[in-house]
């Protein structure tokens, strides 16, 4: 853990001794705390407020922030990025990859009986039991996803529950169910609006107005919050699968569903 996070974890501790929680947050409309519960997931991994839209940091860090993660300087591009993830964002591009541990973790979850044991044993071949029950080959998807045979059963190994899943916690069930990684996306235009206001790029309303464009969507496609948590933590993996980031984002977003006192607990998703 960084130095960084750790003293953003010193102050101001929810029940929880981890999760961020401003002391003195500005009071916020239901809307906005719909807003604010949806960016949470990515503050709490981050060591930020979770039931505050400003961020913690101050405008000069925002602004670094900004341009560091996102190459965003003045507020043109701002508006330029937000507006990139709300139209297309990376969902599209992980589309075949969710749709293939979605359908994987279906097949994964109810293996029983001798099946089980043999996995047990030999944990790999879940996925050539997988392909057996498919409509699709190994070498398929290796083609539709530009993956090697090496990278692809690695992945998939993940996500079985007889490999390094741990790293996952409790969402990697949860997999069978997701069917988008939209809510990657959106966490995302929350968290940079969020750091363009508190940097002065933009106006409050403006920046929750940016936020706001993919509600509709994340309501419809998820069926509560801990679906769209799914979503959000397969997303942030299949953007960069490393465990050390898996384990602490899979930590701390359930961490946030377990609390009361945050905002997914206090809102309603739809």
């Amino acid at each position: 853990m960084s130095s960084t996070f750790k003293d953003k974890l010193k102050n101001s501790l929810m029940p929880n001794g981890w999760l961020h929680a401003a002391p003195n947050s500005s009071a916020l409309n239901p809307h906005e705390q719909w807003i604010v519960a949806l960016g949470s997931f990515t503050w709490s991994y981050l060591g930020d407020y979770v039931n505050a839209f400003e961020s913690e940091d101050d405008a000069s860090t925002c602004a670094a922030a900004l341009e560091q993660w996102w190459g965003v300087s003045d507020t043109d591009s701002y508006r330029q990025r937000a507006q990139g993830l709300i139209s297309q964002g990376q969902r599209s591009e992980f589309q075949p990859l969710v749709d293939l541990i979605s359908d994987f973790r279906s097949v994964a979850s109810n293996i029983s009986g001798i099946r089980k044991l043999k996995v047990g044993f030999f944990p790999t071949s879940i996925v050539s039991y997988y392909y057996k029950q498919s409509n699709t080959s190994f070498k398929a998807s290796m083609k539709d996803l530009g993956m090697g045979s090496q990278e692809l059963t690695e992945m998939l190994m993940m996500c079985s529950g007889y490999g390094e899943g741990d790293d996952f916690g409790e969402f990697l069930e949860d997999f069978a169910q997701v069917k988008s990684a939209l809510a990657w996306d959106a966490v995302r235009v929350v968290h940079m609006s969020s750091l363009a206001y508190s940097a002065g790029y933009v106006s409050r309303g403006e920046a929750m107005q940016y936020s706001s464009q993919l509600k509709s969507q994340v309501e419809e496609t998820y069926t509560d919050w801990r679906n769209a948590a799914a979503g959000y933590v397969l997303g942030a993996w299949l953007w960069d699968r490393t465990d050390t980031r898996l384990d602490n984002i899979s930590r701390t977003t359930s961490m946030l569903l377990k609390d009361p006192e945050s905002l997914v607990n206090q809102v309603a998703f739809k």
